[in-house]
């Protein structure tokens, strides 16, 4: 009963615009607090909320972040993309605008759904 009190808490937070997070952090500590007391459930508050925050994985993050403004910042970012441009520019990559065979059954068309591509240099058949 103590767990479908708590979910429908956070629930109604939620509807209530307030951010997901900190509504389970509220609903949580309160539900910790009516269980152990108010000392116990800080400590285990604080020693969760100080652990997550000191992990390495979280401290690369603002590293990366730091790195990718000072190459913007730079100009390398700029030069590095003129480099790939100036040698690979004229190469056709990417996802065609549309597909060069026909995608629905159609009277004209009876075969696959979706057959794969033609091969290059011929000519897309219809059966």
């Amino acid at each position: 009963m103590i767990a479908f009190i708590g979910l429908l808490s956070v629930f109604l937070l939620i509807l209530a615009w307030v951010p997901v997070g900190l509504a389970m952090l509220g609903v949580g500590f309160v539900a910790f607090t009516s269980l152990t007391g108010l000392r116990p459930a800080s400590f285990m508050t604080a020693q969760t909320t100080f652990a997550t925050v000191n992990s390495y994985s979280l401290s690369v993050v603002p590293l990366f972040l730091l790195m990718g403004n000072l190459i913007n910042r730079s100009r390398i970012s700029t030069d590095l993309y003129d480099a790939a441009n100036a040698g690979f520019g004229h190469f056709v990559v990417g996802w065609p605008t549309r597909p060069s065979w026909p995608v629905v059954d159609s009277p004209q068309y009876r075969g696959p759904v979706c057959p794969p591509p033609p091969r290059w240099g011929s000519s897309p058949t219809r059966r």
